[in-house]
């Protein structure tokens, strides 16, 4: 069993480790960050530091997800946080052929949902450099 955090974005339904999840903040909360790079929709206080925030999978947002994953923390704009799901690794499949940055580690079979599991570590090394 693996535990994950589901969320939608963007009309979709995802998942990361719980292990990568920080906690859930409201998007309110985010900071617009002037001529900033594609992806990133500004920063949000955490702590001491000022983090980005992407909106990669959709800028239509009621929360943010704070993730820290690869040594890098960071904010993903998200429309809902649903759940906390323990998984059984038979219901993950293989992630799907067509991607570039392999930013999808697997699909979750959840019955009448598609569930894509993404790779935080790889989505901050991708978008924030």
């Amino acid at each position: 069993m693996i535990a994950v955090v589901r969320f939608r974005a963007g009309g979709a339904r995802y998942a990361v480790p719980v292990s990568d999840v920080r906690q859930v903040r409201p998007a309110a909360e985010v900071s617009a960050l002037p001529a900033a790079r594609s992806g990133v929709a500004g920063v949000i206080r955490q702590g001491g530091a000022a983090l980005p925030v992407l909106s990669v999978l959709g800028s239509a947002a009621e929360q943010v997800l704070m993730l820290e994953a690869g040594g890098r923390g960071y904010g993903l704009l998200v429309e809902e946080v649903s759940a906390v799901a323990h998984v059984d690794e038979q219901n993950l499949g293989p992630p799907p052929d067509g991607q570039d940055a392999g930013l999808v580690t697997g699909i979750l079979d959840a019955g009448a949902e598609l569930v894509l599991v993404l790779d935080a570590a790889a989505m901050g090394a991708r978008f924030l450099g």
